[in-house]
């Protein structure tokens, strides 16, 4: 997911000034994920519960890698500033496992809700990504839980980024004919 403080729009202040932000959410499971083939990046096989997990991190990775090559694309055109920003919220409880057998679920929700905040936990820090003065035209950060951390070392990759940036492009071509 991702959300867009547009250009132009107004702070609270209603000082039009801000360059437009957009705060990628992402994952710390981009870390675990497989890497990226070099043909067909986008294809995912049919799988299962076992492989949910493998290709929800496999999704953050492309997404994380995405953030870079925006940030590096938009650096080309220094005129109009941006800030790209990827964030994790950390784990939570929601219907992630919704796809768990359904003799399982009542037990995962419970343990969800003992053991993992509401996903409101997180809200506090995508509206500080979103929002904050202090991060104006810092893109490429990536936050965990709010404290800045490094990418995985994958997702930093320039030429897997212009790829997958290319493969997205070819994509959207043939879907809009």
């Amino acid at each position: 997911g991702c959300i867009a403080f547009p250009a132009g729009a107004s702070d609270a202040s209603g000082d039009t000034g801000r360059p437009p932000r957009f705060v990628f959410v992402s994952s710390e499971a981009h870390r675990s994920a497989p890497n990226v083939p070099a043909e067909k990046p986008f294809a995912v096989g049919a799988y299962g519960m076992r492989e949910s997990m493998r290709w929800y991190g496999y999704s953050k990775l492309l997404l994380t890698t995405f953030t870079e090559e925006v940030t590096r694309r938009h650096s080309l055109d220094s005129e109009q500033p941006l800030t790209v920003l990827a964030m994790c919220p950390g784990a939570m409880s929601t219907s992630i496992a919704r796809d768990a057998p359904r003799v399982l679920q009542p037990l995962i929700r419970l343990v969800f809700r003992l053991f993992f905040p509401g996903p409101e936990r997180s809200a506090d820090t995508l509206a500080d990504l979103a929002c904050s003065r202090a991060l104006d035209r810092s893109s490429g950060r990536y936050y965990h839980l709010g404290d800045e951390k490094e990418k995985d070392p994958r997702a930093q990759d320039p030429e897997l980024a212009g790829r997958l940036w290319d493969e997205a492009e070819r994509a959207v071509a043939a879907a809009v004919r």
